[in-house]
This record gives structure tokens, C-alpha cells and sequence, in this order.
């Protein structure tokens, strides 16, 4: 027996009545019926209205995604101009703003002069590392919010990760970063209350 509810059978019932109705009355007739078995299958193409008591949930919320963070305000230390674009592009696409230094006395110095939701930190540079310039500032802002301190760089031993942590940094980003990695990032260590204005 034919399921009514399948959405083939309208479509079926009219190439049948087509060729009827062509073969009865001529092709005159065939385009008045067809529009009538049109609308009979319009209503499986309509979408189907949500049922009482149906809330909208944000997208990625069905699957327990983090909240995107705010805009947030990022000091970007990286002496590699190649590394530097790629990293201030992407958090201009996430929406972020960032103040950019070469080495670590610059980033000691900017960091004394304004306030940051995180610093991306790369650990090798020239004039004062990004390790050594971490050790500097904890020991300066002792007694103050802390400032979240993330790695960037193209190590990824053990032994580098845990030299970097044990300097005071918070977390670690390998190269060649990603967009989905910096976001990550940005969500576990940016403090919220130091977002852009």
C-alpha cells in the first residue's frame, strides 16, 4: 500500500496523471493539473512550525562550546615579522586589538605602562627572552592582578613547555598557530575584566 506520508508519492501520482491527461485530452490540459499536484507537494518543501514551548539555543551551545570572549586588548611580543602578521591578523579576525612588541625589555616596559587582557609571549628573542622577561614582570607585579602570560613558540618539547610554566607563564601555543587554537587559548587565559574598550 502506498505510505501517504512519503514525500515521493505526490511526485509519482503526477508524471502518472501527466501522461494520462496527455494521452486523453492533449498537453493543453496537462499544465492546470500539474500546478494542482504542485501545491500538493509544496507542503512537504514548507518548513514545519516549532512545536509550543520551543526556545532558540545559540549555536554550539547544544554541545557545550564555550562562549566566545569578549574584545579584548592583547600584547603580541614576537620579534619574527612573518609570525607577528600572522598572530595581529588573527586576533584582528577574532575581533581583538593588540599593542605589539619586539622583545622582552619592550614587552616589560609597555606591560608598566597599560593593562592587558593576556600577553602572547614568544620565548626565544633577542635582548631579553620571552622566559626571562616572564620571570622579570612576576616578580615587579607582585601584589598586583596577575597577568596571563601565554607562550608562542615553534618548541614543542617537554622540557621547554615546563621551563616556560616554571617562569610564570599560564599556557602554551605551538607554531605555526591556528585560529582555533589562539581562540582556545584566549578563552582559558584572558582575564575578562581587562577587555577593550
Amino acid at each position: 500500500m502506498p505510505n501517504p506520508s512519503s514525500p515521493k508519492e505526490p511526485r509519482q501520482a503526477r508524471h502518472g496523471v501527466r501522461v494520462l491527461a496527455a494521452s486523453l485530452w492533449g498537453a493543453g490540459c496537462v499544465a492546470a493539473i500539474a500546478a494542482a499536484f504542485w501545491f500538493q507537494d509544496l507542503r512537504y518543501a514548507l518548513p514545519t512550525p516549532p512545536p509550543a514551548g520551543h526556545r532558540d539555543v545559540p549555536i554550539g551551545a547544544e554541545v557545550g562550546l564555550a562562549a566566545p570572549v569578549a574584545r579584548l586588548h592583547v600584547l603580541v611580543v614576537e620579534d619574527q615579522d612573518v609570525n607577528l602578521r600572522v598572530v595581529t591578523r588573527m586576533l584582528g579576525k577574532l575581533g581583538h586589538t593588540c599593542d605589539v612588541a619586539r622583545d622582552g625589555a619592550q614587552a616589560l616596559a609597555l606591560l608598566a605602562a597599560g593593562t592587558y587582557a593576556v600577553v602572547l609571549m614568544d620565548c626565544h628573542m633577542p635582548v631579553l627572552s620571552g622566559d626571562e622577561a616572564t620571570v622579570r614582570w612576576r616578580e615587579r607585579a607582585e601584589g598586583r592582578a596577575r597577568t596571563p602570560i601565554v607562550a608562542l613558540t615553534a618548541n614543542a618539547l617537554v622540557s621547554d613547555r615546563e621551563r616556560s610554566l616554571a617562569a610564570g607563564m599560564d599556557g602554551w601555543l605551538t607554531k605555526p598557530l591556528t585560529l582555533a587554537a589562539l581562540e582556545a587559548a584566549l578563552q582559558r587565559h584572558a582575564a575578562p575584566e581587562r577587555s577593550a574598550a
